[in-house]
C-alpha cells in the first residue's frame, strides 16, 4: 500500500492476478525472511537473520523507500483512496458501494459506540440490521483490511434473510470509524470486544446467541483477541473504565460461535511474501533493476527484513508488536475461547492470504479443539471472488462473500446448531 499488496484484502475484486504465484519453499534462502514463518509441508521454518550493515543506496533509497511503504501501508483509507480511484478508470475493479444506496437494505440503524481503548478516547461507527422476522440470534461481521462495513452488506443480507439479526461495524481507521493508524489485527480486537459487548448490552433480547464472523483482517483480528484484551488496563479508577474489566472472559462468554474467513497465521511472513509480490511486479523491478542492477531485489529484501526484525521501533513507532503477531499461536493460548464452535474458511485459490497460512491455523485449531472445529476448504475459490451486483444497474461492488452455496451453504450447516 501505496504499494496496495502488502496487508490483508488491500486488492479489489478480480485484481489477485496482479500478485505472481510465490512459492515459498522454492525461493533462495538469501530471500527469506527472518523471523518470518515459512509454511511447507506442514513445517514452520525459521530462516536466519540478515546483516546489519548499511550502504550509501541503502541510506539514500531503500530505508527511505521502506518507511515510506510502512506509512501508508498502516493507513488503510489511503489504499481505500486508491482503490475507488482504479475504479473510475477500469471496470475490472469494485468500487465501494455508495452510502447513498444504504437506504435500499433497510431497516438499518446507524449507531456510534466507544472502543476499548484505554489510553484514547476512540469511537467506531456501527449498522443494526434487524431480521425480518423477531429473532433472539444476531451476527456480528468484521471486514477486511480497507475495506469497512459495505464490503460485508452481501454476507448481511444472505444471514438476515434466514432469521438472523445483524451487526455491522467499522474497525478503527477504517470507513466511518475514528483513528488514523491501524494495526492490522491488533488493536482490533478492542473493536471486536465493544461492538459485542454493546450489542449485548444495547440488543440483549435480540442477542441471546451472538455469533462471530470475521473476514481476513477481522478473522486475525479476533484471534489476536487474548493478547490484545489482555494489555488493557488491571486498575480501574472510574466508571467508565469498567468494560475494560476481565474483557477476554466477557467476550468469550458473550460469543456463542466463530466464523474466521481467510485470515493469516503469520502477519511478519504475511508481509513479507506481499512484499516479495511487489517488487517483482512492474514498473518497480525495472526501476529497482535500472538504479541498482546488481542484485536490488535481493537487498531491498534484506533490508525490509531488518525492519521487520526491529520490534522496539514497530512498538514505539507503530505501536504494535508485530514479532508476536501470530493469531493461531495467540488464541491456542486460551483454551476458553479456543474451544468454542469454530469454523475455518480458506480459498484454495487464494493469492491474497496464500492457502499454507490456513493449513497451519488448522493444523494449531485441530490440537485443542477436536470436537467443535472445522476447516472448510474452499475449492478453487480466491480472496475476494465475484464482483457483487445487488441492482438493477448492474454496477459491480466490492464484497466479502464469493462462490454462493459453495461459500454460504458450510456457514449455514454451521449456524444451525445454534
Amino acid at each position: 500500500m501505496l504499494s496496495v499488496s502488502a496487508l490483508p484484502c488491500p486488492y479489489p475484486p478480480n485484481h489477485e492476478g496482479f500478485l505472481p504465484s510465490l512459492n515459498r519453499t522454492a525461493q533462495p534462502a538469501s530471500v527469506r525472511f527472518h523471523p518470518s514463518v515459512h509454511f511447507s509441508a506442514g513445517t514452520a521454518v525459521a530462516t536466519s537473520p540478515p546483516e546489519k550493515t548499511t550502504s550509501l543506496a541503502d541510506f539514500l533509497f531503500f530505508d527511505p523507500l521502506i518507511q515510506v511503504f510502512t506509512y501508508f501501508s498502516l493507513r488503510p483509507r489511503s489504499i481505500a483512496f486508491v482503490r475507488d480511484t482504479l475504479s473510475l478508470f477500469s471496470p475490472s475493479v469494485a468500487r465501494d458501494l455508495p452510502h447513498k444506496e444504504l437506504q435500499r437494505f433497510s431497516p438499518i440503524s446507524e449507531v456510534t459506540f466507544p472502543s476499548l481503548d484505554h489510553d484514547q478516547k476512540l469511537n467506531l461507527k456501527g449498522y443494526w440490521m434487524p431480521s425480518s422476522e423477531d429473532s433472539e440470534k444476531t451476527m456480528v461481521l468484521g471486514h477486511g483490511y480497507s475495506g469497512d462495513y459495505r464490503s460485508m452488506l452481501a454476507t448481511a443480507e444472505h444471514f438476515r434473510e434466514i432469521g438472523y439479526n445483524i451487526f455491522l461495524f467499522d474497525f478503527r481507521a477504517h470507513g466511518d470509524s475514528g483513528g488514523l493508524k491501524s494495526s492490522i489485527g491488533f488493536h482490533e480486537g478492542k473493536d471486536i470486544a465493544a461492538a459485542v459487548q454493546f450489542v449485548k448490552s444495547t440488543y440483549p433480547a435480540q442477542s441471546q446467541t451472538l455469533v462471530y464472523m470475521g473476514y481476513s483482517l477481522g478473522a486475525a483480528a479476533m484471534m489476536m483477541t487474548p493478547k490484545t484484551l489482555s494489555t488493557l488496563p488491571d486498575q480501574f479508577k472510574t466508571p467508565e473504565e469498567t468494560p475494560y474489566k476481565n474483557a477476554l472472559e466477557r467476550l468469550t462468554a458473550q460469543v456463542d460461535g466463530i466464523i474466521l474467513d481467510s485470515p493469516y497465521a503469520s502477519l511478519d511472513s504475511f508481509i513479507t511474501r506481499h512484499l516479495m509480490a511487489l517488487v517483482h511486479m512492474k514498473p518497480i523491478s525495472r526501476i529497482l533493476r535500472f538504479l541498482w542492477p546488481e542484485k536490488s531485489i535481493k537487498r531491498f529484501t534484506e533490508r525490509f527484513n531488518a525492519h521487520l526484525n526491529d520490534s522496539e521501533t514497530w512498538e514505539t513507532n507503530y505501536d504494535f508488536p508485530i514479532r508476536e503477531m501470530s493469531p493461531a499461536d495467540v488464541l491456542t493460548s486460551y483454551a476458553p475461547l479456543a474451544q468454542k464452535p469454530l469454523r475455518l474458511l480458506h480459498g484454495t485459490q487464494d493469492l491474497i492470504t496464500p492457502f499454507d497460512h490456513a493449513k497451519h491455523i488448522e493444523r494449531r485449531l485441530q490440537q485443542y479443539n477436536k470436537d467443535n472445529f472445522l476447516f472448510v476448504a474452499l475449492e478453487g475459490l480466491g480472496h475476494l471472488g465475484e464482483n457483487w451486483k445487488p441492482f438493477k444497474d448492474g454496477k459491480k461492488y466490492a464484497s466479502a462473500c464469493r462462490g454462493g452455496d459453495q461459500y454460504f451453504n458450510p456457514i449455514k450447516q454451521f449456524l444451525n446448531q445454534f
